[in-house]
């Protein structure tokens, strides 16, 4: 509760007498206190941390009411808010709303969680000095709110004199306590009202004009200057009810009319664009909000509570909601609309006349923004915002690749990208290495200068001492070569801008007389970067003749063509576009250059057909065609072009997203959903989901891309397959004829005849089915898969089979042919044994008397035949039967 000695150190007492505020300071006010009841109880029993919520939740709902009426909340004193208005019947309307938050909030809360409050108004004569007030006025309010109960109003009479009527609000008279005899002058007043009343915030037709000066030129700034001095040609006090020139050099109405606030919203952009001349082709640097709502707070208007982001709105638009835009048909104005896709934002949209053509439209604004300055454009990046030697491009070290991030952002976002960049506080610049890289702002700051990075002293960095000799590659694989010495340091200098330096190790270089071409590129940037540009193509010439590999000639071609071009030497500067194409047939960046010189040189049909072919070669150029600043004057006739191919890549994205889709689908049938292909095409679809959300040019290329790559993942898998099938059929082939011919071989009709006829059987039906494989779609060889793979099991059983009765067939046959051949030798050996040797040593005893070989012991001598004999014949039967088998 404010009291007592509360009071004494909450409330203001003006630090100087009164007749010292000028006449603005003083004015009449009503001041409004609100207090919760019973706040130290409730942070006793229920702690600090509850405490603070409960003042919290205070706060949130009787600041947002002040606001909606026109009032001012000045400060919050403990539990208590204090508050102004000038308008003493919104004061009161703010109070009784203040009280119905309360009731609403009570009645969704248990009774332990419910916080009331009591209101006090008073009217009379307040200072206002530096956003506080102060006065009789103050104190008066402050001594009399604790008469009031929880959920109470109290007024003085002061404040209810002025009250005209308000349907269902009544007073009743208050009886002082007899022990206020300090206030006991004071007549109070009780506010009653009904239940059902409905109290809407006060709302005027607002008309916010905020000029943005980062994207206009000196011509723009100047043109604002004079709007601001002669405004009388747009508005009058017959039109409007308050204006306000911001300090920001903004323009805030209030116009009596919403009707008429769109009528000179359009007479200040029709003035401004029929001044600006060729500027306004690309961005009119004004934003324009059209509404109606509570933007009066303490007599003066304010912006504070627009429901957008102003830095998220395009310039050159008219933005309003969809009651202001009613409010406009109701009011007569015709022929208008709501473009609820063109940089909308929340609830504001952007009001576009129907009638007015899009044809030609300009895809990206800030091209001639990115530039603007008055300065001479910047030989690194073309920039006459700073000097060649201050150039933000020489703090980027590497490649960055900012560009190619752009390409997957919608048109809208790199727009939204580039208009928070160039709006964004020059301190974040100056220290935009120390951001995060993915904030927009160092996206937009990067791919600026990426843009003209061929001038850049990164480039030269990257080539420093390079063994590669392909210009195309050299970007792609930026190798860690060889850094160091004297010239290193002196490049590093000029990187710097330390020119003293840079001179002194030029001259050190240039007295050992150096043929390092890396000395005459430093000291040409030398010379570029303090404006000699004749004295830089001189020594640039020294640089090429010292230069040894390709990527170092073309790099001092380029810083040549650069000086010609900015010299206005425009055949040099196409001669040296020349010789970096006959160094590198396919360097892109020259060609680029060549279509530049075609536009600039009024060819622009011929650039504009060349310039799509590039892009369609190298995506990148789409955006380098979309923000380049030097195609500003051409946006017209490129948009359109742009337009066509973003729109075919879509298009064919769609039209190839569901095909991708069915032959994944039909590809899960043939191999499974758990074969590898499969989970690689799942992975594309899923990045497909995300890229076409992205809705960006690169975004929609990656789509095709991937949707090409599962159709011909399906194309391959097919392929696989069909060489599968062709390569199983010539095995299957190769195990039949191998069957047959141990069909031939095997010379017993009982092993033949049931293989033969399976054999049979198996070829007629292979028959069929390779019969079926010339009519067979793709999808199904896995059916076909399955068969041959099992013919093909069952013929190497067959054929396993087949040998074994081979085997068995030559063991039949060895032992037949054994049994014949040891039959025969072993008859010859008992013939021989038993007839043939009796005889013999009978003879040999007549013949050679000598021997005395008796014949009572030949018997002897028959065993040792027969024995040796039968050895011999098994070991000859064996062998020869074995070497007719074999044969």
């Amino acid at each position: 509760m404010l009291t007592g000695a509360k009071q004494e150190n909450s409330l203001n007492i003006p630090q100087k007498p009164k007749t010292d505020y000028s006449k603005d300071a003083i004015k009449k006010m009503a001041v409004l206190f609100t207090d919760i009841v019973g706040s130290s109880e409730y942070f006793k029993k229920n702690g600090d941390i509850e405490g603070r919520k409960m003042l919290k939740i205070h706060q949130d709902l009787a600041s947002p009411a002040v606001n909606d009426f026109g009032g001012k909340v000045v400060k919050m004193l403990g539990d208590s808010v204090m508050a102004y208005f000038l308008n003493p019947e919104d004061a009161l309307k703010s109070a009784i709303k203040i009280q119905q938050k309360f009731q609403t909030y009570n009645n969704e809360k248990k009774e332990k969680g419910e916080i009331h409050i009591r209101l006090c108004v008073h009217y009379g004569d307040g200072i206002i000095d530096e956003g506080d007030i102060f006065g009789d006025v103050v104190n008066m309010a402050a001594k009399f709110l604790p008469l009031a109960s929880g959920d109470e109003i109290l007024v003085s009479r002061e404040l209810h004199s002025t009250i005209k009527n308000i349907p269902l609000v009544r007073f009743e008279s208050f009886e002082m306590p007899k022990t206020t005899s300090a206030i006991r002058d004071l007549k109070l007043f009780k506010v009653i009202w009904d239940s059902s009343i409905s109290l809407d915030p006060t709302k005027k037709t607002v008309l916010h004009l905020r000029p943005i000066f980062n994207l206009g030129s000196r011509r723009f700034d100047n043109l604002w200057n004079k709007l601001i001095a002669e405004k009388s040609r747009f508005w009058s006090v017959v039109t409007i009810e308050k204006e306000q020139i911001n300090s920001d050099r903004s323009i805030s109405l209030i116009v009596k009319k919403t009707s008429l606030a769109y009528e000179i919203a359009r007479h200040i952009t029709g003035y401004l664009q029929t001044n600006m001349g060729d500027e306004v082709n690309m961005c009119l640097p004004l934003q324009v909000i059209l509404d109606n709502g509570a933007y009066i707070i303490a007599g003066k208007i304010s912006m504070n509570n627009i429901k957008v982001n102003l830095n998220q709105l395009e310039p050159g638009e008219i933005y309003t909601t969809e009651n202001a835009f009613q409010m406009m048909i109701k009011e007569g104005i015709k022929n208008i609309s709501l473009n609820s896709g063109k940089g909308s934002n929340g609830s504001f949209l952007v009001l576009s006349q129907d009638k007015e053509s899009q044809d030609g439209a300009t895809m990206f604004r800030y091209q001639q923004a990115l530039v603007n300055g008055d300065f001479p454009p910047c030989f690194y990046c073309g920039s006459q915002s700073h000097e060649t030697k201050t150039c933000p491009s020489k703090m980027i070290t590497e490649m960055t690749g900012y560009i190619e991030k752009l390409g997957y952002m919608p048109l809208n976002s790199i727009n939204s990208l580039f208009l928070n960049y160039l709006q964004a506080n020059p301190a974040i610049l100056n220290n935009i290495e120390s951001m995060n890289k993915n904030d927009p702002i160092y996206m937009a700051h990067n791919a600026f200068y990426e843009l003209k990075s061929v001038f850049q002293l990164r480039l030269l960095r990257t080539i420093w001492n390079t063994k590669e000799d392909n210009w195309n590659r050299i970007k792609v694989n930026q190798e860690e070569n060889d850094r160091g010495g004297l010239l290193w340091l002196g490049f590093d200098c000029l990187r710097v801008s330390n020119h003293n330096q840079v001179e002194t190790i030029i001259e050190s270089e240039i007295k050992k007389k150096s043929s390092d071409y890396k000395l005459y590129c430093i000291a040409g940037l030398l010379y570029i970067e303090n404006n000699q540009l004749k004295n830089a193509a001189l020594i640039l010439k020294k640089a090429l003749e010292s230069a040894v590999r390709t990527p170092e000639k073309i790099f001092v071609h380029f810083l040549m063509y650069r000086i010609s071009n900015l010299s206005r030497e425009y055949n040099k500067a196409r001669e040296s576009l020349r010789k970096i194409l006959k160094l590198s047939p396919h360097c892109t960046e020259a060609t680029y250059f060549e279509i530049l010189a075609k536009f600039h040189s009024g060819n622009i049909n011929s650039a504009v057909e060349q310039l799509i072919k590039l892009i369609r070669k190298n995506r990148d150029y789409y955006i380098y065609a979309l923000i380049d600043p030097e195609l500003a004057n051409y946006q017209r006739e490129i948009a359109s072009s742009l337009d066509y191919i973003l729109i075919e890549a879509k298009e064919k994205a769609e039209k190839l997203m569901p095909i991708a889709k069915d032959e994944l689908t039909g590809l899960e049938k043939i191999i499974g959903k758990e074969a590898e292909e499969i989970i690689e095409a799942n992975t594309h679809i899923a990045k497909i989901a995300q890229l076409m959300s992205t809705n960006s040019f690169f975004g929609y290329l990656d789509v095709i891309h991937y949707e090409e790559e599962i159709l011909n993942l399906g194309n391959r898998i097919v392929k696989g397959r069909e060489i599968k099938l062709s390569k199983i059929e010539e095995e299957i082939d190769l195990l039949m004829q191998r069957c047959k011919k141990f069909l031939d071989i095997l010379p017993y009709d009982f092993m033949v005849r049931p293989v033969e006829s399976r054999l049979r059987s198996m070829e007629y039906n292979m028959g069929i089915v390779h019969e079926k494989m010339k009519h067979q779609a793709a999808r199904e060889f896995h059916d076909t898969l399955d068969k041959l793979k099992g013919y093909s099991g069952e013929l190497i059983a067959l054929e396993n089979k087949l040998r074994r009765m081979d085997a068995f067939a030559q063991f039949l046959g060895f032992l037949v042919k054994f049994c014949k051949k040891n039959l025969v030798f072993q008859s010859a050996n008992l013939i021989i044994s038993l007839l043939i040797l009796p005889i013999m040593i009978h003879y040999l005893n007549f013949i050679v008397p000598d021997l005395n070989l008796s014949t009572s012991g030949i018997w002897h001598y028959q065993k040792v035949l027969i024995i040796l004999g039968g050895i011999t014949g098994i070991i000859l039967s064996s062998l020869t039967s074995q070497k007719n088998s074999s044969k």
